[in-house]
């Protein structure tokens, strides 16, 4: 080889431009997975900004309608609900119980890995005579862009049961 080639290939190294012959499987696979992770992110975030607004056109879109709905704590909502023909209505009497003050008032840091993606979010309502504002992670699973598992968690979990009741 000569030392111009050598030169071009290392260039093009140095660069960041690995050279086709030079790109293992593994640095292919890693690119998926970023690519995913990036997809499912950008799910979560309209999920996130869906349930902000109320626009359920779009939650109706990305939610499997075979969902999988697991609601934390020890109140009358706690329980793993499956498909949206359960999920929903259950939604629903959660606002009816907050006279529709139940929001996601804050959702940072979106982490991906594979199917998975946790939001920090901090959520806020009135019920009961309790005022609700606390930390949570949601964690939803992603299957073919759609959101198909929800896993809730609460930073005080027996404030929240006390608001939503039994």
């Amino acid at each position: 080889m000569k030392t111009a080639d050598v030169s071009k290939i290392t260039g093009t190294i140095a660069w960041g431009t690995t050279p086709a012959l030079a790109q293992s499987p593994s640095t292919t696979a890693a690119r998926q997975e970023r690519n995913m992770n990036e997809i499912n992110i950008n799910i979560a975030k309209t999920y996130i900004e869906a349930v902000q607004t109320g626009d359920q056109a779009t939650l109706g879109s990305i939610i499997s309608p075979d969902v999988i709905w697991h609601q934390p704590g020890r109140n009358r909502f706690s329980g793993t609900h499956r498909g949206m023909a359960n999920v929903g209505p259950m939604l629903g009497a959660m606002m009816e119980v907050s006279k529709g003050t139940f929001a996601i008032t804050r959702a940072e840091h979106y982490m991906a890995s594979g199917e998975w993606v946790a939001i920090t979010v901090e959520f806020a309502g009135e019920a009961n005579g309790i005022k609700l504002k606390q930390a949570g992670v949601d964690l939803i699973r992603i299957h073919d862009g759609k959101i198909v598992e929800v896993r809730l968690f609460s930073g005080d979990q027996a404030q929240e049961d006390a608001f939503w009741g039994q």
